[in-house]
């Protein structure tokens, strides 16, 4: 998707689901067709949705991140 960018690489390394441009109506109704008639590919879609999101987005690890940003402005190290 040109416009959307950050999207499309985030459900392409996700692998959680498509992408169509914005207005390209032909593609989207297309990919609405595939969704609806394989079951297998939502249920991948869905699980590969859901681990990305545990290794990314989870509170602790935005809590991590956070914690590890701070230290690095600091210039110190964090306590293990």
């Amino acid at each position: 998707c040109e416009k959307w960018e950050f999207n499309y690489k985030l459900l392409e390394e996700a692998e959680c689901g498509y992408c169509v441009d914005f207005g390209n109506d032909e593609e989207f109704i297309e990919k609405i067709n595939l969704l609806a008639s394989n079951r297998n590919q939502r249920e991948n879609f869905g699980r590969n949705g859901r681990i990305y999101f545990d290794e990314h987005f989870t509170k602790q690890k935005f809590i991590s991140n956070l914690e590890n940003q701070l230290y690095d402005l600091i210039g110190g190290t964090k306590n293990v």
